[in-house]
């Protein structure tokens, strides 16, 4: 083969290997968060994820460094109508050296699945040594959770004119984890209380906060439910009463088959919630 052709050949094989290594390259680099000093490797935006998860990562100055081996701290949230819970958090562990300006972290953040309702968030927070306000940095990195199965449940509440009628209740839809036990969840649903919107809007409960359920059975059309002693407290007045009967009666038959509710507080039912 003449010498010209082989150099040029081997010219184009190369020029070809080039271009398939870049597009390849392009295709499988990773995706990153960035703010600031702040890159998340994964996590990836929107992605669906398992617990435990791992997060991994690294730091780059803008307000974000190590200090004594940790490079801030993330936090996992769930909202859902205006009220956010915490599901779980963790330390991001520098996994070299931490005195220098680029440190690498990882994390394993575990939480429960069932509880990883509506929208779910990572919320990243750097290492703030001072505790100034200024010095604060944080990076919000929404995320999905794989396999969550979720049903709606109806909780009910109290409104500012609701007139005279103490005992008229409105319903208000829940997503919850999908569940056997949906009675019960409703009812943990409702003792949340209404959210910010809805309390904007002139709803309420009457239900003291605390209140924990300590037995729930359903007997034929019956619903025997136990609760905690909270339930009782501040619970004075006729007015009051009727509106707390109301919202668990209502948010229990909401369900075909309970017809009726029977209330008990750490097993009396004599003289519990009377005027």
């Amino acid at each position: 083969m003449d010498k010209k052709i082989f150099i040029l050949l081997a010219f184009v094989i190369v020029l070809l290997a080039g271009v398939v290594f870049f597009k390849f390259w392009k295709v499988e680099k990773p995706e990153v968060t960035i703010k600031d000093g702040l890159v998340v490797l994964s996590p990836q935006e929107n992605e669906e994820v398992t617990s435990p998860l791992k997060i991994r990562g690294y730091v780059n100055g803008g307000g974000w460094a190590a200090f004594e081996g940790q490079a801030g701290w993330v936090e996992l949230k769930a909202e859902q109508g205006g009220v956010a819970q915490v599901l779980g958090t963790a330390l991001l562990t520098a996994t070299g050296e931490w005195m220098t300006q680029i440190v690498n972290f990882e994390t394993t953040l575990s939480f429960n699945p069932k509880l990883a309702i509506g929208d779910l968030t990572l919320q990243f927070h750097n290492e703030n040594p001072s505790g100034s306000p200024e010095n604060e940095r944080s990076l919000v990195l929404p995320i999905k959770v794989s396999g969550q199965e979720t049903m709606m449940v109806n909780v009910y509440f109290s409104k500012n004119d609701s007139g005279t009628d103490c005992g008229v209740v409105y319903p208000f839809q829940r997503v919850i984890s999908k569940t056997q036990a949906v009675a019960a969840a409703a009812l943990t649903e409702l003792f949340k209380g209404p959210t910010d919107i809805e309390t904007a809007q002139g709803f309420f409960t009457s239900i003291t906060p605390g209140v924990k359920i300590n037995s729930l059975v359903i007997e034929g059309e019956t619903a025997k439910v136990d609760f905690s002693e909270e339930l009782g407290f501040n619970a004075g007045g006729s007015c009051k009463i009727v509106a707390i009967r109301s919202q668990i009666d209502q948010t229990l038959k909401q369900f075909p088959t309970v017809k009726y509710v029977f209330i008990s507080i750490n097993g009396e039912s004599e003289l519990i919630l009377q005027p």
